[in-house]
Formats: structure tokens, C-alpha cells, sequence
């Protein structure tokens, strides 16, 4: 048992920003029973401290408070070091997740499968192969949307779920999974191997894609890469490169979502929160702001 919470508390610190938060992928779950602390869900700071003591791993989470839980069962007078680094480029390549960061900029990319590893059938899975999430000092500049619910209607879940909902391509106005019932999605989406390669200053590549519309007999191929780019000491570039080939004509959409506003400058440029610029580059197409 220590093995296994042991091996999923590293992984777990892994993904966090240095406040401890994670993105909202895939459903929540987060009922409790004893809430011991104060804490957000998606702050998962004091389970890493209480793992911590526990297990004695140190280094798994960043700050020196300890609001609830910890102090239940840990020293508090222990001394804590920050001995995590502030920037790390870490790959699980098991789950498809990505995470870089550098400062206050955080970038996950998922490229896993959709259910409860390969073959799984996405009980608590979203269709998010590919997505990428960008924060910036706490600021979900591209997000993910969440869950919702489990127990409202079964469009509003699936809305949440969907492969429009999140910052993916979407082909033919068709899921890349197959959405069944609230807790079902088909294993119609394979993940294809996911390639990450990093620079010496501290730029990274990351290349991956899925199987996801090859049911649509188009013959379609879809791959996507993500390159992190260091302008100058304080700002960075995310480049995203899309490539979809197929044998016959397809519609494709790309979809983004952000927790701030989005405002339409030009036809290829939209402002996000007013100090972010994206830039799109395509042969033909349009952009709708809803």
C-alpha cells in the first residue's frame, strides 16, 4: 500500500503549480466525508504534505503552511524545505499527461487514453486527447471546463465532456469518443505515442495525436504539435501546429476555451484578459467567439 500511494503522490506533486493546484481534467469525485481542512479540491497542497510525513518523501509539495489535515497527523514542528524545483518539464507517459513549468506559466497537455487506461471505457473520463491547458500566475488563460455534474441532465454532462469543451480539434461536428451513458464513453480513441523532447534553454517540443475518427472511414490522421518557445527572460511562446490529412473532405474545428474574456481584434488575432495574444494562422477559415 505504501508502494502504490507512494508511486501515485509523486506523481500527483508532479502536476501541481507551486500553490499545489491541478487543472480540473476529467471528473471530480470530490466528495469527503471528514473534510479535515480548508482547502479547494483542486489544491491538493496538504495531501502532498501528509504524504510527506507519512511516507517520508520529502519534497513533494511546495508550500510551508499547513492548514488542517497535515496537522492531524504530521510534526508540525518538523522544519519543511522547499527543495522542489520552481521549473520542471515532467512526461508520465502511462497516463499521456504533460507538465511544464517555468515561474508563473503552467502547461499541461493529455494525451491519454479516455477510460481507466487503454481499453478502459472513460467512466470518469472526458474526450480531451490532445487538449492543452495554459495557466499563468493562477489564470486559466486556456482551460478545461470540469465536470459540472454528475446528476444534472445527461446533454449538460456530456456538454462538459465533449470534445468541443475542450482546447482540441474536433472533425465532421463528431466526438472523438463515442458518449454513452453518464459514467460510459466508447474506446473509440487511441492515443498515439507521445514524443517530448527538451531544449538546454529550456524550450520543449511534444508531439502527439489520437485514432479518434479513423470509425469515420475517411482515412483520416490526426497529429498535433506543441512547442514552448523562451522569447526573453519574463515572456515565452506556445506554438501549436495542427496537421489533419484525410481521403476524403472533412470539416475541421479547432476549439479553445479561457476563464478570462476573449475579444475578436482581427480576423487571425484574439486578445485573451487583454494582455494575451493569440494568433491564428490557417489556408481558410473563420473565427466565432461564443
Amino acid at each position: 500500500l505504501r508502494h502504490y500511494v507512494g508511486k501515485i503522490a509523486n506523481a500527483l506533486s508532479m502536476l501541481t503549480d507551486r500553490q499545489g493546484n491541478i487543472p480540473p481534467i476529467g471528473d471530480g469525485d470530490d466528495g469527503r466525508v471528514l473534510k479535515l481542512d480548508t482547502e479547494p479540491y483542486l489544491m491538493v497542497n496538504e495531501s502532498l504534505l501528509f504524504a510527506e510525513d507519512v511516507l517520508e518523501m520529502p519534497g513533494l509539495a511546495d508550500r510551508l503552511t499547513r492548514q488542517g489535515m497535515a496537522l492531524w497527523f504530521g510534526d508540525i514542528n518538523k522544519p519543511k524545505k522547499n527543495i522542489k524545483p520552481a521549473d520542471l518539464t515532467v512526461c508520465l507517459p502511462d497516463a499521456g499527461l504533460v507538465h511544464i513549468r517555468r515561474g508563473a506559466l503552467n502547461i499541461w497537455l493529455d494525451n491519454g487514453p479516455t477510460g481507466l487506461g487503454l481499453g478502459g471505457m472513460g467512466g470518469h473520463g472526458h474526450n480531451d486527447t490532445t487538449s492543452i491547458v495554459v495557466h499563468l500566475n493562477g489564470e486559466a488563460l486556456l482551460h478545461d471546463p470540469g465536470w459540472y455534474s454528475y446528476f444534472c441532465s445527461l446533454q449538460t454532462r456530456n456538454q462538459f465532456r465533449g470534445t468541443a469543451a475542450h482546447n482540441t480539434l474536433m472533425i465532421d461536428s463528431e466526438e472523438q469518443a463515442r458518449l454513452l451513458s453518464k459514467f460510459v464513453i466508447m474506446d473509440d480513441c487511441t492515443p498515439v505515442k507521445l514524443k517530448l523532447k527538451q531544449y538546454n534553454n529550456g524550450n520543449v517540443a511534444i508531439y502527439c495525436g489520437h485514432t479518434g475518427y479513423d470509425r469515420l472511414g475517411k482515412g483520416i490522421k490526426l497529429r498535433r504539435l506543441v512547442v514552448l518557445e523562451k522569447r526573453d527572460a519574463f515572456n515565452w511562446s506556445i506554438h501549436v501546429l495542427d496537421r489533419v490529412t484525410s481521403t476524403e473532405p472533412i470539416q475541421v474545428i479547432s476549439h479553445l476555451g479561457s476563464d478570462l474574456s476573449m475579444q475578436l481584434k482581427n480576423a487571425r488575432t484574439i486578445m485573451i484578459g487583454n494582455k494575451h495574444q493569440l494568433l491564428l494562422y490557417f489556408g481558410q477559415g473563420k473565427i466565432d467567439l461564443y
